[in-house]
């Protein structure tokens, strides 16, 4: 093969150059956002959308029953390649999650869309919340600016491969397991925990995650702000809660995670209009979503009712608060003011 020369060779030379820059204000920017949160400083600015801070920071941080895993495990959890702990800001920010501040609503500073589910007879679980999915954030000549209800630009598939490859490398290295089942058997709140059950517990929940993820496989990774989220609803249902591997889907139909402002003015939701959105339509299809983001289900052949986590008041509290948001209005303070042929154009597409 001839080696490219001349034109073809800048042409080659310049997107390498470009891809760099690009590459190295994306981590710059994503550093400089993690620090601030490490530092304890939210400058953060919301727009008027219908919610005030104690109704945001409770939707963002309240549990609908997801159950990813065992609480005390995640805040001990190390990075699979270092020790540095797995839930730093810089290693969550650069998966796509917004790192924030401890607050009363907060108490471990979780990246939006990450809380702590409390159980009395399980224990505590790290699970995931609708903010997980639906709160954006951009960056506008250096200000961050929330949109609550707007589309996350988390990578989810790269969150539960990352999750999967730190379980495995504490599960293999002595070091590791070391300091792992110290942090975690020290804030047990029973002392029957040991090394040894400890070990069992993470190469249980090692196995079912692989499981989980054999089910939901695709060719090409979603990548960041995309998922296919009826994909694995049907394989959490279907396949996974009846136990009839049979009807497993490829989840392969990703799409951008939809802003939810407008979806109680929807008649049907879901990417493939699947879904009525009439009551209790939409409580229903919650319920169903926090089974496929790790909610737990029971499902007996010879009863009529099941055990589950869903919370189902929690669900229909949140339901509630995305009735009152609104879309939020063009920041032209920040952002500047838009220009008129562009919005006469745009208007045409809702006319």
């Amino acid at each position: 093969m001839k080696k490219k020369t001349g034109a073809g060779q800048k042409t080659q030379l310049s997107l390498f150059l470009l891809q760099k820059l690009l590459l190295g204000l994306l981590v710059f920017d994503t550093i400089s956002v993690a620090a601030e949160a490490e530092q304890g400083v939210d400058d953060t600015i919301y727009l008027p959308q219908g919610w005030d801070h104690h109704t945001r920071q409770t939707l963002s941080f309240t549990s609908f029953g997801s159950r990813f895993i065992p609480y005390d495990w995640f805040i001990a959890l190390e990075q699979p390649d270092n020790t540095i702990a797995f839930r730093n800001n810089n290693y969550m920010a650069a998966m796509g999650f917004i790192t924030t501040v401890a607050d009363q609503y907060n108490p471990d500073g979780l990246p939006v869309g990450l809380v702590r589910d409390s159980d009395k007879k399980r224990g505590d679980y790290l699970g995931m919340t609708c903010a997980f999915c639906h709160t954006g954030q951009v960056k506008i000549h250096g200000k961050r600016i929330r949109i609550d209800g707007g589309q996350a630009l988390i990578d989810y598939t790269q969150f539960e491969q990352a999750t999967l490859a730190a379980l495995k490398a504490t599960l293999t290295n002595d070091e590791k397991f070391s300091r792992f089942s110290q942090a975690v058997i020290a804030a047990a709140s029973t002392t029957r925990l040991t090394p040894e059950l400890l070990k069992t517990q993470l190469q249980t929940r090692i196995v079912e995650l692989e499981q989980h993820y054999a089910v939901n496989a695709t060719s090409v990774p979603y990548g960041r702000g995309r998922l296919d989220a009826f994909g694995q609803i049907f394989n959490a249902i279907a396949a996974e809660a009846l136990a009839m591997p049979e009807n497993t889907r490829s989840p392969n139909a990703p799409t951008s995670y939809p802003v939810v402002w407008d979806a109680s003015h929807l008649n049907v939701v879901q990417w493939n209009g699947s879904a009525p959105n009439k009551e209790p339509g939409p409580l229903f299809q919650n319920a169903i979503t926090a089974l496929a983001v790790y909610g737990t289900v029971s499902v007996a052949k010879d009863k009529l009712t099941y055990q589950s986590s869903i919370r189902i008041s929690n669900l229909g509290d949140i339901q509630r608060d995305f009735y009152q948001l609104i879309a939020p209005q063009w920041p032209v303070e920040i952002a500047g003011a838009l220009s008129a042929e562009k919005v006469a154009v745009g208007k045409k597409l809702y006319d």
